[in-house]
């Protein structure tokens, strides 16, 4: 039988005797006698330490029992969804990006495929990651303290995969292939790539599609994108973003312990994006693109716009804007540094969508609204006339016409045609016995026709412009409104701010009988799987009110303009063309801008067109130039540039 005592002692012999002579006086019946006498035995025996050591051991086993029940019951789910994830992987199957079509079906943005090297988190050690990274830089290089940052950054979402390299070539990837096959966790991610091949011709209206940020981890937890998605950030890719994304798929699949795939468990296939069809006629907007960096070129400019709409519906057909940027170069944003640099860095902003988000004064172009609205309001009518000796003198102040001298006895549609200033410095502020339209009216019509306001075209970041009054100024510059504001306004001078696009959809409004629409880049949405096309119908946004007859010699007074006025340049095209000049006043010592805003054919018109140079001094030498050409190739030759 064993000793059931454990004695330590320093001194061995000491401790045998002691062993030695417990054991021989416990089992000679003389128990009772050594419990009272030695206080060892005395620890051991005592009855209340004995009960609650029993107790402590009953209270260990009933936690352990409970803890045990506690895994095998209530948390039972989750250790077999640890344990299937060990052996269940999810591959998600990317929806293909609708295409991108113009009005003839011409495709402006494709897909094309591409791979990227990724890494999951999940599935790799830190101390894994710096060799394999290490590893792979010496094959190609690449920004490893990005990826690293990036690992760090979110490495919460360790399920997504994290980009290393981006826009693989297929040989690329095979040797990559190759090069990770030892590597667990990374991968190689085959997907469609954006690709515009008419690149700076449509960039603003397309704009670009560039990598997840901070700003949109949202959608990364609420599942709508990976974290090495591409998503819209503007133009029309942006505006569109949830028609041309389509829904991600996804598959679950049973692999073993190199990820190799086994079987399939379920799959769900991925929906495609809406593809859109544009309004934009390709064919115009490179003819407007090439004619516009022409005469840029040519008079030493750098920025400048072309619009063109189709005044029956709102269509836009054609929308330049330069400086422009090869929008290709942010897909590829790792090749590209330098040149997406470049862009950000440009003073004159290529990045800037002058069309829609540019805010000039009208200059003269706003005169034949101002028409319309002398007319209807009975101020003036075909036959009324002033007479313009070289302007007009209030107190110490004189305001002049641009011709010395003055054009004599001027009608509503010699005053269109000639821009005569003091015919609508009498339309617009009145003088002496003339009673003119007031600032309230001035203002009234010009938001009628869409100034001062959205035009809620399908874009992002659209600016509305702006109107002065009495109010404004009071409030802004703390001064009164006096009567040269008025008459500022009433040539387009002044603090009135208006878009291109606005100036495009008035004169459409001008000569459609008084309609204005919603202008509008996208046509339709076309299902690539089954071909159907989903139109979207012009938005009537109201009937402006003014009748047929006013709005008639409004129009008579463009065509004035081509044929004895200030665009006469435009005369020798073989077809009838009408539109204004204008020469916006900038301010200090910046040159003034350059206007055309018009139409063609007369008649039938098809097209407003509008033109701006920044800076471009004069509007019939310098617009009006580029009109002709963009008119003269658009409707006698069938070939793009």
């Amino acid at each position: 039988m064993s000793d059931p005592f454990i004695i330590q002692e320093d001194n061995r012999e000491i401790k045998d005797k002691k062993i030695n002579s417990y054991y021989q006086r416990f089992y000679v019946g003389e128990q009772s006698n050594l419990i009272n006498e030695n206080p060892l035995i005395d620890f051991i025996f005592n009855q209340k330490k004995l009960i609650f050591l029993s107790f402590f051991i009953i209270i260990f086993f009933l936690v352990a029992i409970f803890k045990i029940a506690y895994i095998q019951i209530y948390q039972g789910n989750l250790f077999i969804s640890l344990a299937e994830g060990n052996r269940l992987k999810t591959e998600v199957l990317k929806a293909n990006r609708g295409l991108i079509y113009d009005y003839k079906n011409l495709v402006l943005a494709k897909n094309i495929p591409s791979f990227s090297l990724v890494f999951y988190p999940n599935e790799i050690s830190v101390d894994n990651l710096d060799d394999n990274l290490n590893k792979i830089y010496s094959w190609h290089e690449f920004d490893k303290e990005e990826v690293k940052t990036n690992y760090n950054k979110y490495k919460q979402y360790s399920n997504q995969p994290i980009t290393i390299l981006d826009d693989l070539n297929t040989a690329e990837a095979l040797d990559m292939i190759l090069l990770i096959k030892d590597f667990p966790g990374f991968d190689i991610f085959e997907k469609n790539e954006r690709y515009y091949p008419y690149g700076e011709k449509v960039s603003h209206i397309l704009g670009y599609l560039g990598n997840i940020t901070e700003a949109d981890l949202d959608k990364v937890r609420s599942g709508q994108y990976l974290l090495n998605d591409k998503l819209g950030k503007s133009g029309l890719e942006l505006y569109y973003e949830q028609d041309l994304k389509g829904q991600d798929g996804k598959k679950i699949k049973e692999v073993n312990v190199l990820g190799e795939e086994i079987k399939v468990i379920s799959e769900q296939k991925p929906v495609n994006g809406l593809s859109l069809i544009l309004n934009i006629d390709y064919r115009l907007q490179s003819i407007a693109f090439a004619s516009l960096q022409k005469s840029l070129s040519k008079n030493n400019l750098s920025k400048g716009v072309v619009v063109a709409l189709d005044p029956s519906t709102g269509a836009i057909r054609a929308a330049v804007s330069l400086p422009a940027y090869d929008n290709n170069f942010f897909i590829t944003a790792n090749k590209n540094k330098k040149e997406i640099s470049d862009i950000f860095t440009n003073t004159d902003n290529p990045l800037f969508f002058r069309v829609i988000q540019g805010e000039y004064p009208s200059g003269s172009t706003i005169k034949p609204i101002y028409a319309a609205a002398g007319l209807e309001e009975k101020v003036i009518n075909r036959t009324t006339t002033v007479l313009s000796t070289g302007g007009i003198r209030v107190s110490q102040w004189f305001f002049p016409d641009w011709k010395s001298g003055g054009h004599g006895v001027t009608n509503v549609i010699k005053a269109i045609a000639e821009s005569v200033n003091t015919f609508f410095y009498y339309l617009g502020g009145g003088y002496e016995k003339f009673p003119g339209l007031g600032i309230d009216r001035l203002k009234k019509y010009a938001e009628y026709f869409g100034f001062n306001s959205l035009n809620y075209v399908d874009y992002p970041q659209e600016k509305k412009g702006f109107f002065p009054d009495p109010e404004w100024k009071l409030s802004t510059k703390k001064e009164p409104w006096y009567i040269g504001d008025t008459y500022n306004t009433s040539i387009g001078q002044g603090d009135i701010l208006v878009t291109p696009l606005q100036m495009a959809n008035a004169y459409a409004a001008l000569i459609n009988g008084g309609k204005l629409y919603q202008p509008r880049f996208v046509y339709g949405f076309k299902d690539e799987k089954t071909g159907q096309i989903y139109k979207k119908e012009p938005q009537l946004v109201r009937e402006i009110p003014i009748t047929n007859e006013n709005l008639d010699i409004v129009k008579t007074g463009l065509r004035a303009t081509v044929e004895s006025g200030s665009a006469q340049y435009l005369k020798s095209l073989p077809f009838a063309v009408a539109g204004k000049t204008g020469t916006a006043q900038v301010g200090g010592d910046n040159k003034p801008h350059a206007w055309f805003a018009g139409f063609a054919p007369y008649d039938r018109p098809e097209i407003v067109l509008v033109v701006l140079l920044e800076n471009g001094v004069e509007g019939s030498t310098y617009a009006v130039p580029v009109a002709y050409d963009i008119f003269k190739q658009y409707f006698t030759t069938d070939q793009a540039l």
